[in-house]
């Protein structure tokens, strides 16, 4: 799937949101000094960006040069009419993505990928339902973020070759496919956040999802430390043991399934002396 300029502008969108929750579409409307109506048929794909805007949007958006570069070269192949003409554009652009990894949608698409638990979930949703075909109105239906956040985790698995899309139906392409945080580099700041994100989401769905449906449980223990392996062991086993539960009947909902254990103490290091 090739980069629009609507993708990088809804990215920016995102990166505003993540980093301002109350950061919302009026917001960014303002900031590009356009109606938020003109934006909204921008993103939905009902309005293409004129290219004499590329300038206008570029210092509004505060793009850095690499950015900048970008966003002008795809406006200019987007309205490029001279069908000659792309193969040369297509191939500078390929070639400014390659140039640094500084940004390259590729990096971003990965992180994104394990910096919240959407991604995880619409993958997920592919496995249930399996009578119908998965339509964008199918996902609406289903998830509990907005349209426009959907739309840009759709693109971005496609981009990653995870999900195709054809005549409007989206597939799964690996249908084996997971992905494991609990291996990936405790310290990356995608793992930190992904995990962020998921015990957000606990915290905010506990009074909203009826009891039946879920179980919230702490354990407070004292232990010995040299302990540690084994329980930590004990947990990867029933994790495993309740994954393939799980995978046990006909799928109709998505779920998440977390743990923690940690330390609620802090540590006194003993005196050799005493």
């Amino acid at each position: 799937m090739e980069l629009t300029a609507r993708d990088m502008i809804r990215e920016i969108l995102l990166e505003r949101k993540e980093n301002n929750p109350s950061y919302s579409l009026r917001s960014f409307a303002r900031d590009l000094e356009i109606s938020p109506g003109y934006l909204s048929n921008v993103l939905s794909g009902k309005r293409n960006i004129s290219f004499d805007k590329a300038d206008q949007f570029s210092v509004l958006l505060k793009l850095n040069p690499f950015r900048k570069k970008i966003f002008r070269l795809i406006l200019q192949i987007e309205h490029e009419k001279n069908e000659s003409k792309l193969p040369k554009l297509k191939e500078k652009l390929n070639r400014l993505l390659n140039e640094t990894k500084r940004f390259t949608f590729i990096e971003m698409d990965s992180f994104k990928l394990l910096n919240d638990w959407k991604h995880l979930c619409v993958l997920e949703l592919f496995d249930i339902d399996e009578d119908n075909e998965k339509t964008f109105i199918w996902f609406k239906e289903r998830v509990t973020f907005d349209e426009i956040e959907l739309e840009d985790i759709l693109a971005r698995l496609i981009r990653q070759g995870l999900v195709s899309r054809q005549e409007g139906i989206y597939k799964k392409i690996h249908e084996d496919l997971t992905v494991n945080t609990k291996r990936s580099n405790e310290s990356s700041r995608s793992i930190k956040k992904f995990h962020e994100s998921v015990l957000e989401k606990a915290k905010n769905d506990y009074l909203e999802v009826h009891p039946d449906k879920k179980d919230y449980s702490a354990l407070i223990i004292d232990l010995a430390e040299d302990e540690i392996p084994v329980l930590k062991k004990m947990i990867t086993e029933f994790r495993s043991q309740f994954n393939n539960q799980s995978q046990k009947g006909k799928k109709d909902r998505v779920y998440c399934f977390s743990m923690q254990f940690f330390p609620l103490d802090k540590k006194v290091e003993k005196d050799p002396n005493k």
